[in-house]
């Protein structure tokens, strides 16, 4: 019951987690598409199209070695670089824009939006359990009679 209440409650929060996704993955493609392939950044994970970048970032919301993803996004060595003529020409990627890029995102998201859907949760348990009192829908007497059933 606590779950299904909280899905309700946060699906504004959800809803603004998937729109933050979407924009980082376009900002994604726009600087990272044409970064050469490192050790995380290879066929099946990298930005050279939208649904690629995606799942990427939804790999890097998961914890999954985010920080090799974003060295792989900052190589300047060993890659051809674009020069004054065209961008998308380059394979070389960005040392301060993949910082603030991969930073950014991966504090917005999994520490700030993360933990909102966290508290909402625990929100929602408190209101259904309340141990001081017995004004929450759960009382003691009711969780010593499950316990004994």
């Amino acid at each position: 019951m606590t779950i299904a209440v909280s899905v309700y409650k946060s699906f504004f929060i959800i809803l603004a987690m998937f729109l933050l996704l979407l924009c980082y993955a376009l900002l994604g493609v726009l600087h990272f598409g044409s970064v050469k392939y490192g050790e995380m950044i290879n066929r099946h994970a990298n930005f050279r199209t939208g649904p690629k970048a995606v799942i990427t970032l939804f790999r890097i919301v998961t914890g999954e070695d985010w920080n090799k993803i974003m060295h792989d996004c900052m190589a300047e060595k060993y890659c051809y670089p674009s020069g004054n003529r065209d961008y998308w020409l380059g394979t070389c990627g960005s040392y301060k824009s993949s910082v603030f890029f991969f930073c950014s995102f991966y504090v917005i998201i999994a520490y700030i939006m993360l933990n909102l859907l966290v508290a909402i949760i625990v929100e929602n348990f408190s209101l259904f359990y309340s141990a001081e009192d017995d004004t929450g829908m759960l009382s003691q007497n009711d969780i010593r009679v499950y316990q004994v059933l």
